[in-house]
């Protein structure tokens, strides 16, 4: 039975697993014995990454640079990286940015770049008509109000509902898409804190302490990569248009 949580030989591609997130759900995905095509734009650390999975393995990892706000580059990293791998099974849209401001306060660019990459970048590059997964990574954010990040917020509660419409048109073609919602400590959470002063930074704490039911903080990455296991496993194959939270209790999906 547990055969069907297995990814060995799955093809996926993620996006922004260069570094934070999705550079531990490639690392888990390759130790479990899939193969998976990094899409980012950091080169050198994309690079050197794909490189250290490969050789640790059982996988395959590979490397293609695209900004994934802009469709032409997504769509041609996305077909050089399926044609490496020979197919695909599945994808994840993990690529995102935050820009923290008031909202009478944000910059128009600042509003186009998260937007870009984070609702662009979820339904930029589907999956091929198949069958598979895709996955979109959605925030508690969007799920409360969130004025120090309004627009961010904004972003991604478009992303929430593109993936329960991305799920009813591409359901027909047997791939499933849902919203994988993490609570982790990643990259982005260490740099937005670090950008905090020391007054907001202990107000944050202290509201995470009250609102996060196991363990009053955020969790770290491998309490979350579990959850990408299954998306991308046969186990999954009946679940679509969901949002999957790994998030200790903070929110409540409904």
């Amino acid at each position: 039975m547990l055969e069907i949580f297995s990814v060995k030989g799955k093809r996926v591609v993620i996006s922004g697993g260069a570094r934070g997130l999705g550079s531990a759900i490639a690392r888990v995905l390759v130790a479990e014995g899939a193969h998976v095509a990094i899409i980012d734009i950091q080169d050198e650390a994309g690079e050197k990454h794909a490189a250290s999975l490969t050789a640790a393995g059982p996988g395959m990892a590979y490397y293609f640079h695209a900004d994934v706000a802009k469709r032409d580059e997504a769509f041609a990293a996305m077909a050089g990286a399926v044609d490496v791998l020979g197919g695909l099974d599945a994808l994840h849209n993990n690529a995102g940015v935050e820009r923290a401001a008031p909202i009478e306060d944000i910059a128009e660019a600042d509003v186009d770049l998260v937007f870009g990459v984070n609702v662009k970048g979820g339904g930029a590059a589907p999956a091929g008509r198949g069958g598979g997964a895709i996955v979109n990574f959605g925030s508690d954010t969007a799920l409360m109000p969130f004025p120090a990040s309004a627009v961010y917020s904004a972003s991604k509660g478009a992303l929430h509902s593109l993936t329960r419409s991305m799920a009813a048109a591409w359901a027909p073609h047997g791939i499933r898409v849902n919203t994988a919602l993490p609570a982790a400590k990643t990259d982005m959470y260490y740099d937005t804190l670090a950008k905090m002063t020391d007054e907001e930074r202990s107000l944050t704490t202290d509201e995470l302490k009250r609102i996060i039911l196991l363990g009053g903080e955020m969790g770290n990455v491998d309490d979350f990569t579990p959850m990408m296991v299954y998306l991308t496993s046969d186990a999954s194959r009946f679940v679509t248009g969901q949002i999957m939270a790994v998030n200790g209790g903070m929110n409540f999906v409904r």
